[in-house]
C-alpha cells in the first residue's frame, strides 16, 4: 500500500480494505467484516447509599505513625543563641551600611 500511494495509485479497496479503513470513508466497495449491533440497553441510575461520616478516619488512625515523644532541643556547649546570633549578624549589617 505504500507503494501504491508512493506510485500516486489511488486507494484500492479490492487489495486493501481488509487491512486499513481510511478516516471517515464508508466501506468504499470492499469487504466489510465488521457487524454492528443495536445499543445495550442502559438501566436507571441508583441512588448512591447516605456516605458514612467519614470512611477513611479509622483506616487514617490506624496507619497513622505514633507521634514521637518531644525531646528537648539543646545545643552544643559553647554554641551562641539565637539573640547573639542576631545581634552579630546587625552588627555586620551595620558595619556595612555605615
Amino acid at each position: 500500500m505504500f507503494q501504491a500511494s508512493v506510485n500516486d495509485e489511488a486507494y484500492d479497496p479490492a487489495r486493501w480494505s481488509q487491512f486499513y479503513k481510511p478516516a471517515g470513508g464508508g466501506n468504499f466497495g470492499g469487504n466489510s467484516n465488521t457487524t454492528y449491533s443495536a445499543p445495550a440497553a442502559v438501566s436507571a441510575p441508583v441512588a448512591p447509599a447516605a456516605p458514612a461520616a467519614d470512611p477513611f478516619a479509622a483506616l487514617q488512625r490506624a496507619q497513622a505513625p505514633a507521634a514521637p515523644a518531644e525531646a528537648p532541643v539543646t545545643r552544643p556547649a559553647g554554641a551562641p543563641d539565637a539573640s547573639e546570633i542576631l545581634a552579630r549578624i546587625k552588627a555586620k549589617q551595620a558595619g556595612l551600611n555605615g
